[in-house]
């Protein structure tokens, strides 16, 4: 069950253990769905058994019909079961950058989109691949840089799909926030202003 590494595509209900970031993930699939679920331990051999013990739970819990994927919560180790050098991150958005993100959610939605969409997802990558900015708490900063260096129509579709990805991670557990909510909307709001502010043209 214990997996440092990927090992080929597992079976429906069988969970791995991952490392991301030096933390302790859960990975599994139900009715089709991909999930990451973050223990919030760091990899040790002692948060190993513990993590160990949260994938037999999920595993048990599919078995018997008794998963629920808007739960996710109880898969995560409480901050009382820890130790004192493996303490929870406050968030998980300290560990995931948002390039990470991106690569799960298009190895997620990949499969049932058109070859269009897929080459969107890879338009997408570029942008975030020059941003000089990877983290989520650096939200505010990737915005400002994406209306500095992208036209604004790109801008706000970008946005758009930063959005969707950390929505995706949000429900899977990843995150706990989505910090590109309503961004896309904002800068549309923007160039509403812009326009609206600028000066009649006289002959």
């Amino acid at each position: 069950m214990y997996s440092s590494k990927s090992r080929g595509k597992a079976r429906t209900g069988s969970v791995q253990i991952k490392n991301s970031n030096s933390r302790l993930q859960l990975v599994f699939t139900f009715h089709g769905k991909r999930y990451f679920v973050s223990t919030g331990l760091r990899d040790s051999p002692y948060n190993r058994k513990q993590a160990q013990d949260k994938a037999l739970e999920v595993e048990r819990d599919i078995a018997y019909g008794e998963f629920d994927p808007s739960n996710l919560e109880k898969y995560k180790v409480r901050a009382t079961l820890a130790t004192v050098d493996d303490p929870i991150p406050v968030s998980s958005a300290e560990t995931l950058d948002l390039p990470e993100i991106w690569n799960r959610y298009r190895e997620v939605r990949s499969p049932e989109k058109s070859a269009s969409t897929i080459r969107m997802y890879g338009w997408v990558a570029n942008h975030i691949s020059r941003c000089p900015h990877k983290l989520l708490t650096e939200a505010q900063a990737i915005f400002d840089w994406l209306s500095a260096n992208v036209p604004k129509d790109s801008t706000k579709r970008v946005l758009t799909q930063l959005s969707a990805s950390c929505k995706w991670a949000k429900k899977s557990g990843l995150i706990d926030d989505n910090p590109f909510q309503g961004m896309a909307s904002e800068l549309e709001f923007r160039l509403i202003t812009a326009e609206i502010a600028q000066p009649p043209y006289l002959d």
